[in-house]
């Protein structure tokens, strides 16, 4: 195990699932375990998209980053130490190409010792759901790998899309969408005739296969409207084909119906798109401004009786004011920290996450050590100072739902509020949540 890899999994590994609520791998139990292979992926979310590859798939991994970050002798050293390997491109100047043949060289002796390689085919760090062109970078690794190895290395692809419900929130989620293992034999043949063509193939065929794996939105003007009918559409879709609301595939299955809806609806119909923006941006611009949300009105719907779930979240929230502030005195310093600098540091918004959760695993462990240090000046007994340091770390992430149970509380009493004094409003937006539903259906 390399240090880097020592690292991720042991290091960071607790720390990007505290940061995710939940990270599902689809087909890990397919990955090969006898024959080398290559995880071609989308590159949405800069260095965190690199681990959290390597501890979903729970294997040992390698890496492919550009040349030019090993453009000095420490630069050099440390990508190596963190098993980075340095792919040429022409951008920093023909002269170097030639080096390529190294890295097919490094490459290949990886693979022949089952290390799967990483490699983000898009060249290329954007937070958009739609896939960039794709590189020849990669067939050229593994084709060149094969070459060197007089094509006998056999190496498989398996495709990956990263899908994030939100790239830079904390407790969101991250689905991979692997693909099954692909034999590349056709392009091996090709190679062995014609090595440009092959490359050109294998690299049309990466970008056909990954983009099975995303939710792609063809139109970046069309992203919003997608987002909107996910917030407002996903529970009810979920529902009516009898799928679980947790499961991260189902909801990716969801959206991807959605965005193709919104993608052919642009080709075919935009008049008519237009008119469903303007009517969910309508919609959800009239439920915030009640200070209410969409799950709220669903639940209605489903249920117009709100007193009881009143009643009890009433109750959940009063007993848990201790677990509450226990959370909050031991986490919210580093938290709030963490967010601070993480904005400061990363101008760039796709190296937001990776830099939170870099100073979340500098910050927490500091913090709780001052914990350790000030409980130990205090006259407790042994089960109140055990259960205050090592319930804070627990108590941080309930003391989190505790305050999004919170808000969802003071929706509820919104709600109440507004059925007593504007029964018309909510009934009004009711109606404009079933025109949308209707209007989506009919359309999906």
């Amino acid at each position: 195990m390399s240090f880097f890899n020592f690292l991720i999994r042991i290091v960071f590994g607790p720390a990007y699932r505290i940061y995710f609520e939940r990270i599902q791998m689809k087909n890990r139990d397919k990955l090969p375990r006898d024959k080398p292979f290559i995880f071609i992926a989308n590159h949405t979310n800069a260095f965190t998209d690199p681990p959290v590859v390597t501890i979903a798939a729970r294997r040992y991994m390698n890496f492919i980053a550009r040349s030019d970050m090993f453009n000095s002798p420490f630069k050099n050293f440390l990508m190596r130490q963190m098993n980075i390997l340095p792919a040429y491109r022409i951008q920093e100047g023909a002269d170097n190409l030639h080096k390529n043949t190294e890295t097919f060289k490094e490459g290949a002796d990886k693979l022949k010792k089952l290390q799967p390689i990483i490699i983000f085919s898009e060249g290329i760090c954007v937070q958009e759901r739609r896939m960039r062109g794709m590189k020849k970078g990669a067939a050229r690794l593994i084709l060149g790998a094969e070459k060197e190895n007089d094509y006998d290395l056999d190496v498989h692809v398996v495709a990956v899309g990263l899908n994030y419900s939100n790239w830079n929130k904390f407790r969101s989620n991250l689905f991979l969408n692997c693909s099954e293992p692909y034999s590349l034999k056709e392009f091996r043949e090709q190679h062995k005739e014609n090595e440009n063509v092959a490359t050109t193939n294998l690299t049309r065929f990466f970008g056909e296969v990954l983009q099975k794996q995303m939710i792609i939105i063809d139109k970046k003007k069309n992203d919003e409207i997608v987002e909107q009918i996910e917030v407002v559409f996903m529970t009810d879709r979920l529902r009516e084909k009898n799928l679980e609301y947790g499961n991260l595939e189902n909801q990716f299955d969801v959206s991807v119906e959605i965005a193709e809806m919104v993608n052919k609806m642009y080709e075919e119909n935009e008049e008519k798109l237009n008119e469903l923006k303007i009517l969910v941006g309508g919609y959800l611009k009239s439920v915030n401004s009640l200070g209410l949300r969409d799950h709220l009105v669903e639940s209605y719907i489903n249920n117009p009786s709100p007193m009881g779930k009143l009643g009890g979240k009433l109750i959940i929230l009063v007993l848990g004011i201790p677990v509450f502030v226990l959370g909050v005195v031991g986490n919210y310093i580093p938290y709030f920290f963490s967010e601070f600098f993480a904005k400061k540091i990363a101008k760039k918004i796709e190296f937001r996450s990776s830099m939170k959760i870099t100073l979340g695993s500098i910050l927490f462990p500091l913090y709780y050590l001052l914990q350790f240090k000030g409980l130990s000046q205090l006259d407790l007994n042994e089960i109140s100072y055990y259960s205050l340091l090592f319930g804070a770390p627990i108590a941080g992430i309930l003391a989190f739902y505790y305050w999004k149970e919170y808000k969802k509380l003071i929706g509820l009493k919104n709600l109440l509020l507004l059925l007593k004094s504007s029964p018309r409003e909510v009934k009004s937006i009711v109606i404009s949540r079933m025109r949308i539903l209707k209007m989506v259906r009919e359309n999906i």
